[in-house]
């Protein structure tokens, strides 16, 4: 679900909270929703960027909602909250050792992206076309087990190491999404992007502000 269109209506809106939580009511009794704000992301090239404070209003909104008894389960709400449940319970570890998932994915020519799906297809000669192999010459798990090896991916966990030295949120986001570096930055060793503001850092700072931390 896009909160977007949502998020722009409450400029002129100032003291209801009743659109964010029509969102959780108006979803056709689901029992689990999520909200994905618009990216700058493959062809959408020139999405506007959403004022954090706004962002961040929506989050709040939200725990508001949850906490007056919402039965929807929302998914960023459940992995921060996930998140603090894991660190106050002692279990911080899994997250510092926390792997990220190659996400190898195959074209019907055979050849095989990793990191981002919305590579695929994508013509760049800097990086090969982010191409680290095809299943019609080698299997998929050797292809993947050297795919380290590739520029991109060598200059994604660059940028994850950045991040994990610069951001106080690096723990919960864990260094972003691939595609969003590249597609916002040009090149996988950027670090901030604005799906880790929105879907991560504001709902963080929206969390903080409810509780008055």
């Amino acid at each position: 679900m896009s909160a977007s269109r949502d998020l722009r209506g409450h400029r002129a809106d100032r003291h209801g909270t009743g659109r964010t939580a029509g969102l959780l009511r108006g979803v056709g009794g689901a029992k689990s929703v999520g909200f994905n704000f618009e990216e700058l992301e493959g062809a959408n090239e020139t999405r506007e960027a959403i004022e954090p404070g706004l962002v961040r209003r929506f989050w709040r909104m939200m725990f508001e909602r949850l906490d007056m008894g919402s039965t929807s389960r929302v998914r960023e709400a459940d992995r921060l909250l996930g998140y603090l449940a894991d660190v106050q319970a002692g279990q911080k570890e899994q997250w510092e050792n926390f792997l990220h998932d190659p996400i190898p994915t195959v074209g019907t020519s055979g050849d095989v992206v990793v990191l981002s799906p919305e590579l695929l297809g994508l013509p760049d000669a800097r990086y090969d076309d982010f191409v680290v192999g095809n299943i019609l010459a080698e299997s998929l798990s050797s292809i993947v087990l050297r795919a380290s090896e590739t520029a991109y991916v060598r200059e994604f966990f660059h940028g994850v190491a950045r991040c994990r030295e610069e951001c106080e949120f690096y723990m919960f986001c864990q260094g972003g999404q691939a595609s969003n570096k590249y597609f916002e930055h040009g090149d996988f060793g950027a670090t901030e992007t604005r799906y880790c503001r929105n879907s991560k850092i504001e709902l963080v700072r929206a969390l903080g502000e409810k509780m008055g931390v």
